[in-house]
């Protein structure tokens, strides 16, 4: 499991409410271990209990937030 360093999860967790915080954190788990980086695959293995279509929505509304283009 991926771990980030204590300064990063401190900043982070003062830049995000705690389910932006936690989003962020599996989603950077997933970038580890994927080799292809495509929004649906990531949806697919996203441990969230909503269909797939929502979890892509969910994500696509994430990275807008943090501000990830695509």
């Amino acid at each position: 499991m991926f771990q980030l360093p204590n300064i990063y999860q401190q900043h982070l967790k003062n830049q995000f409410n705690l389910p932006q915080y936690l989003a962020l954190y599996l989603l950077l788990n997933l970038l580890q271990n994927l080799k292809t980086i495509r929004l649906e695959e990531i949806a697919r293995r996203f441990p969230y209990p909503i269909k797939l279509r929502s979890r892509v929505k969910k994500l696509q509304r994430f990275l807008s937030l943090i501000g990830f283009v695509a």
